[in-house]
C-alpha cells in the first residue's frame, strides 16, 4: 500500500483501490473492505497524510506518503532481502501436485486439464495487462506484468511437462527422499 501511494500518489483512496482492482494478481484485494480500513490504519500510524482538495463544488481527500511512510517503505526495500523474497515462491498448484496420488486417474486428468486451461486464461490476462501498460508508456508496470507473465509461462511449461510424464507412466506415488535433505536448518 505504501509503495502504491509512493508511485501513484497523491491520489484519492479510490485511486489506490483502483490500482489493486486492475491488477491481474489474485493475491491483491481491491475490495473496499480491505483497502479503506488499511488506509485508515496507515493514517493513524502516521505513514499516510491527507490533504483536502476542492474541485469546484466537489471535495476530495488526497492521500500521499508522510515522511514516516516513506522511511518505512525505504526500509522495506533496502538489502539484504530476506529469503522469503528471493527464494522459491509459494505455489499452491505445485503443492497440490505433490498429492495427486490421492485422486483417481480420471480425477488426475481433470485436475491437470483444469489447471492448464485456467493457467492459460490467466496468462492471457497478464499479457493483456502488459500490453495496456506498454501502450500508455508505463514501462515499470509493463515490466512488472512481463515478470508475472514469464513466471506463469514457466509454470505452464512445468505443468505440461508434468502432465506428459504422468500420462507416460501413469504413476503418482512418491518414492521417498533420495539422499540427505538439502534444506538448511534454522536455529
Amino acid at each position: 500500500m505504501l509503495g502504491v501511494l509512493a508511485t501513484v500518489g497523491p491520489c484519492t483512496a479510490y485511486g489506490v483501490r483502483r490500482t489493486f482492482l486492475e491488477s491481474p494478481s489474485p493475491y491483491w484485494s481491491g475490495s473496499a473492505g480491505a483497502i479503506y480500513p488499511l488506509l485508515r490504519r496507515l493514517r493513524a500510524l502516521g505513514f499516510v497524510q491527507e490533504e483536502r482538495r476542492f474541485d469546484g463544488r466537489r471535495r476530495s481527500l488526497r492521500l500521499s506518503l508522510a515522511p514516516a511512510g516513506r522511511a518505512a517503505l525505504a526500509a522495506w526495500m533496502r538489502p539484504p532481502l530476506p529469503d522469503v523474497v528471493i527464494g522459491v515462491p509459494s505455489d499452491p498448484l505445485r503443492t497440490r501436485f505433490g498429492f495427486l496420488a490421492v485422486l483417481s486417474p480420471a480425477q488426475r486428468r481433470a485436475f491437470l486439464a483444469d489447471a492448464a486451461a485456467r493457467m492459460a486464461a490467466h496468462l492471457e490476462e497478464i499479457e493483456a495487462d502488459e500490453a495496456r501498460h506498454r501502450a500508455c508508456g508505463d514501462r515499470v508496470n509493463a515490466l512488472l506484468a512481463r515478470g508475472a507473465g514469464r513466471m506463469q509461462a514457466a509454470r505452464m511449461a512445468w505443468l505440461r511437462e508434468a502432465a506428459q510424464r504422468a500420462s507416460e507412466n501413469g504413476e503418482f506415488r512418491r518414492t521417498g527422499r533420495n539422499g540427505p535433505s538439502s534444506r538448511r536448518r534454522r536455529p
